[in-house]
């Protein structure tokens, strides 16, 4: 009796023992990605998920055979179910270089709608993913993207990524790491996901963050509207629900505003805002930002689509994110997408002077995007003289941590000269006259342009809001889109929830506008700073520190003391 109770106490601190061992090893970080050997991704259904990235690739091939004969019904048929992607249950395990491992419980999904996001290696498809940590995480990131490299042009994107951060602007970190996956080491790019973390590890007040929804596939040349991509915020308190109404009214009306300049230049997709669409200091940060997005050849992410914005709930502002530039800029220093190394290159990318709009001919100058944005010449200035300050030893130093083939000093200031010089160009160059809106009622157009017939598409307009208390009620108005046929309905947090995302509503597919049908019609894109959102006071104190803080509550500084004082009343 009592040796049975010795080896059953034996075997429960040998449990406990390598519990505990586990959980110790589990815990452990590093200041530095570069400390990690390699991650592995075991799939549970792993024959599932390789016949759904298969399938995509047969559907890619039958896609560009009918776009070689111009059948865009085939195409539509072949596309019409790309954004439905399957999450699968798997094991994220990190190896890090000194043999110790951590294993996560995760879930993910393919990442990308477009071919370049699935390519086979060694005979087998791979993709880029969307992983989300069920427990644990990695340096505080438990939502992140492994991206096949060719998908951002490899260096390109480490480059970019790295230096908008070191210029201050809201950019996520970007690294190479390898991965095994299908019992194959693959390279990736690591790039952290635009969610609550990522707000964190760049220092601001949570807040929602926005995009253009790119349900593009199943629902033909629609003009979609503005989504919520981290949803999550809005649980945490009840005036957060608000905010985020006021940030995409906001986007929708610069996406409206936007929209008329497609009238202009067939195909063109590039976000365009005006003056009234933000604040002096909005302006300064947005139109440098798209500044250097030209200049670094990011065209691509100034696009409808790829925009990200974060809207700071203190100060009802919207800040632009980095995402997807898909720049080239590196060619101008020899760097050969193709096979990730420096060569001599008989083309070196974009030059400068095609950047800029050929005031003589009345139209682009040099094809496609030859051009730049009224918001991109009156940031220039400030892009130079941010580039001008920027310490290039730290920069080569984090691209170097980050897995980027070494660049030396000479070769960065190269690229400098070249950057700066394209600056310089569209800081000079003259406002085109494609920039110019066309004014008149909206919708009227949108119809017209998309040649829409789907009467299976809603159009949802929010008349008003009504406050119980304990939770919003909203008024809001369902029509077809071409508006011949209205019904007012009053619905509740969770109902409002699937419009916030651009999702379904009574099993068709809603685009929610987040303004009333007024507005809509009368093209009123007019922006107001803040419309639902509480206001806030200011105040001052060790000329350090500003507090901003509602009605609801009283502050005191003790200056003698250094105490401050908060009551909440």
């Amino acid at each position: 009796m009592k040796y049975n109770i010795l080896i059953r106490t034996i075997i429960l601190l040998l449990i406990f023992s390598k519990s505990s061992f586990a959980l110790n090893e589990c815990k452990k970080t590093t200041n530095n990605f570069s400390d990690i050997n390699f991650l592995e991704i075991v799939v549970n259904n792993e024959r599932k998920f390789l016949k759904e990235l298969g399938t995509k690739l047969i559907k890619f091939g039958q896609v560009k055979k009918a776009d070689k004969i111009g059948d865009n019904s085939k195409i539509l048929n072949e596309t019409k179910n790309f954004n439905k992607k399957r999450k699968y249950k798997s094991k994220v395990v990190v190896n890090y270089l000194d043999g110790t491992k951590c294993s996560f419980k995760s879930k993910i999904r393919a990442h990308g709608d477009l071919i370049d996001h699935i390519e086979l290696v060694s005979g087998v498809p791979v993709s880029s993913l969307r992983v989300n940590l069920s427990e644990g995480n990695i340096q505080n990131r438990t939502k992140f993207l492994l991206l096949r490299p060719k998908s951002r042009n490899s260096d390109n994107e480490i480059f970019v990524s790295t230096l908008l951060n070191h210029l201050g602007f809201l950019s996520p970190k970007s690294f190479y790491i390898n991965a095994k996956i299908h019992g194959r080491i693959v390279k990736y790019i690591f790039q952290e996901n635009l969610k609550k973390e990522f707000l964190e590890n760049n220092k601001r007040v949570e807040g929602p963050i926005i995009e253009k929804n790119e349900d593009l596939w199943t629902y033909g040349n629609i003009l979609q509207m503005t989504r919520v991509s981290n949803k999550e915020w809005i649980k945490s308190e009840k005036s957060n629900l608000l905010t985020t109404i006021e940030a995409l009214q906001k986007h929708n009306k610069i996406l409206m505003n936007s929209f008329n300049h497609t009238q202009n230049i067939k195909g063109d997709d590039i976000l365009r805002y005006n003056k009234n669409s933000y604040s002096s200091e909005e302006n300064k940060i947005n139109s440098t930002f798209e500044a250097l997005m030209f200049a670094l050849d990011c065209w691509h992410g100034l696009s409808f689509d790829d925009r990200r914005y974060y809207y700071d709930p203190v100060y009802s502002t919207m800040e632009p994110i980095y995402y997807d530039g898909m720049s080239r800029i590196l060619s101008t220093i020899g760097y050969n997408n193709k096979n990730e190394r420096y060569e001599i290159q008989l083309g070196r990318g974009m030059g400068p002077s095609t950047l800029i709009y050929n005031e003589n001919d009345n139209k682009p100058a040099g094809g496609y995007y030859s051009y730049v944005t009224a918001s991109a010449i009156n940031g220039a200035k400030h892009a130079i003289e941010k580039l001008n300050k920027l310490n290039k030893e730290n920069l080569i130093t984090e691209l170097e941590k980050n897995g980027s083939i070494k660049i030396d000093k000479k070769k960065i200031d190269i690229l400098f000269d070249i950057i700066l010089k394209r600056l310089n160009l569209i800081k000079n160059a003259k406002i085109s006259p494609f920039d110019e809106p066309i004014v008149g009622n909206i919708y009227t157009k949108y119809a017209e342009s998309m040649g829409l017939t789907n009467n299976e598409i809603y159009l949802v307009f929010l008349n008003n809001i009504l406050d119980n208390k304990d939770a919003y009620m909203f008024s809001i108005e369902i029509c077809d889109y071409e508006l011949k046929k209205c019904e007012i309905e009053t619905i509740d947090s969770y109902q409002l929830d699937f419009l916030l995302e651009q999702d379904f509503y009574k099993g068709k597919y809603s685009i929610f506008m987040a303004l009333n049908k007024d507005d809509y019609v009368n093209g009123n894109l007019e922006i107001k700073g803040k419309i639902f959102s509480k206001n806030f006071n200011f105040f001052k104190f060790n000329n350090k520190v500003n507090l901003a803080y509602s009605n609801d509550v009283k502050v005191n500084f003790d200056e003698e003391n250094r105490e401050l004082n908060l009551n909440f009343k």
